[in-house]
């Protein structure tokens, strides 16, 4: 495959320009009698960022808005990262580790390799919690670690944000042990 991009010669472009290729291939196609037919198909996404200009100094991404959210059965950190440069940036499998207030690491893992950060934008991302964390008020520490550099952001966590978490988990937590206890009884 081969992908040509021609542009108009203009001296005072700057910035960049961000875009994607989708394209799909049919690998096979399997058909029986009296059945469905199947298609394999290889399908991709190729993402195109043309820099126009040198980025005189790449700023560090800012980590933000900090919370705990329950979701099923886990507990994630939900925060925002923002990219303040003009580039698209990633942070493909950077490491990451959450410290409590009583310093032991309740979270640590590695993540996706394909989590990009669109120029000049916040995105929002979630970690999951390591089994039976415990969560309590006061200071807490992010770090991400990419291969550019490691990050350490201090978040404070008080017992406000700690009620709060409570209340929203608990029905959900009392919904899905319901569910599970109906499931054992054999009632829907």
């Amino acid at each position: 495959m081969t992908v040509t991009i021609t542009l108009p010669e203009e001296h005072a472009r700057e910035g960049t320009v961000m875009g994607a290729i989708n394209f799909s291939q049919i690998m096979g196609l399997e058909t029986a009698e009296d059945s469905i037919g199947i298609k394999s198909v290889y399908e991709s996404l190729i993402f195109i960022n043309l820099l126009f200009s040198e980025v005189e100094e790449l700023k560090d991404v800012v980590y933000e808005d900090f919370s705990f959210v329950a979701l099923q059965d886990t507990v994630n950190l939900q925060f925002y990262a923002l990219n303040y440069n003009p580039i698209l940036g990633n942070l493909n499998n950077a490491l990451y580790e959450l410290i409590n207030p009583n310093g032991e690491t309740i979270a640590s893992g590695e993540l996706a390799d394909s989590v990009l950060l669109t120029p000049l934008t916040k995105s929002r991302m979630q970690i999951p919690l390591i089994d039976n964390s415990e969560l309590i008020e006061g200071e807490y520490r992010l770090t991400i670690e990419t291969s550019r550099k490691a990050i350490t952001t201090l978040f404070s966590y008080e017992k406000e944000d700690l009620d709060d978490f409570k209340k929203k988990a608990f029905p959900q937590i009392l919904s899905l042990f319901s569910q599970t206890i109906n499931c054992l009884s054999g009632s829907s």
